[in-house]
């Protein structure tokens, strides 16, 4: 994995995170009295409850291995993932690509069906359903995104970003079980992602191994989510744009 941070800022890192974890209580009763408003003020809560782990917070993940259902794979060992962007020239469809421009974060694409089924089967609909993706994804809620890819991986290629990185195994950790023993690169970006994360960039990046999906909604599971590492070559199934996805869900429903 490419070395994205140095040694000051991974210092830094661990003494934010010391932080983090002193102004939990004062965090969690922010959190609580949001209800119903705007997105950039949800938005924002989320990034104060991420920098937490708290033990209901501790769900369930995807694990790539074939005996999930909620996982596709096709005759060459690749699995079917899906990312949001604003790139749709870079993602022609039924080309192999390389990922050159950097990791990429994906969901699974037949988890994301699933999650439309049961979220909107009696013909439910958003006003804005790029703003609801973005905000089942952990993104901010600006409309910036514009199209869904679906690609073919390697699992091989790809690693979770959270405290157990291991894509084929569904165990969810709080913390680095023997943080010595770590890879150093791996510990390193982690770090490095805290800092970008809740300080440089806001994100709610819940460390958990699945989105935070911000909504008003009553749970705080998006989808699992996983990195396509740099350098990877990948198929594109599809580019859509948002409606054109929409238009996909409703028929795989």
């Amino acid at each position: 994995m490419k070395k994205l941070f140095n040694n000051s800022r991974v210092k830094l890192a661990a003494a934010l995170t010391v932080t983090i974890l002193a102004g939990s209580v004062s965090m969690q009763a922010d959190a609580e009295d949001v209800s119903g408003e705007s997105w950039e003020l949800l938005y924002e809560q989320a990034v104060k409850d991420a920098m937490t782990i708290e033990p209901e917070e501790i769900l369930p993940v995807l694990a790539i291995n074939e005996d999930e259902d909620q996982i596709r794979w096709n005759d060459e060992g690749k699995v079917l993932m899906v990312t949001l962007h604003r790139y749709p020239d870079s993602y022609p469809a039924g080309n192999e690509i390389t990922m050159d421009y950097g990791d990429t974060w994906v969901t699974s694409l037949a988890e994301m069906e699933d999650w439309f089924t049961e979220n909107y089967s009696e013909g439910q609909d958003e006003e804005d359903w790029t703003a609801r993706f973005e905000m089942l994804l952990g993104m901010p809620a600006d409309k910036a995104h514009t199209h869904f890819t679906a690609m073919w991986v390697d699992p091989a290629d790809m690693i979770r970003p959270a405290y157990n990185p291991d894509v084929t195994d569904d165990e969810v950790l709080s913390n680095f079980e023997d943080p010595q023993n770590t890879d150093k690169e791996y510990k390193e970006w982690f770090d490095g992602n805290i800092i970008w994360s809740y300080f440089d960039s806001q994100y709610p990046w819940t460390r958990l191994g699945y989105t935070y999906d911000y909504a008003d909604n009553g749970t705080e599971y998006g989808l699992s989510e996983f990195i396509v590492n740099q350098g990877a070559s990948v198929v594109v199934e599809f580019t859509y744009t948002v409606d054109e996805m929409v238009e996909y869900l409703e028929e795989a429903n």
